[in-house]
């Protein structure tokens, strides 16, 4: 008779990797967008005000999505998780902003606001998609 080994049970990645992840798919998400963008505008008569509106719901849907992983990873509080998620990418992206001396204004606090609520959104289908 054989014996086998049992399996090790796979150790769920802490909250901050899992956190870390989804901020990074969401960049990635938002960088290919901001490519694709860029490429339309250079091609076409596409100005840059029709740009600036194009990238706002790419990266409503790149913080969705970003939320969605860290929801449907940790399983639980999708709510909260995918809201801290999306505070951080909004953050980084607030940095980007500030480095790149884009102008920052009561706009730019909204569409923070608009992502920390996608986030939580994003969190929660994850969660209930398991």
């Amino acid at each position: 008779m054989i014996k086998r080994k049992k399996k090790q049970p796979e150790q769920a990645a802490s909250v901050p990797v899992v956190i870390a992840r989804g901020v990074g798919r969401a960049l990635l998400i938002t960088a290919f967008l901001l490519i694709l963008v860029t490429t339309l505008a250079s091609l076409t008569t596409l100005g840059e005000g029709v740009a600036t509106w194009l990238m706002l719901p790419g990266c409503l849907v790149a913080a969705f999505s970003g939320c969605f992983y860290v929801g449907k990873s940790l399983g639980k509080t999708g709510w909260l998780y995918g809201g801290v998620t999306g505070v951080f990418f909004g953050g980084v992206l607030l940095v980007l902003a500030i480095l790149l001396d884009i102008q920052v204004g009561v706009k730019t606090f909204i569409s923070l606001g608009a992502l920390t609520a996608m986030g939580a959104l994003g969190g929660i289908f994850g969660v209930n998609s398991r």
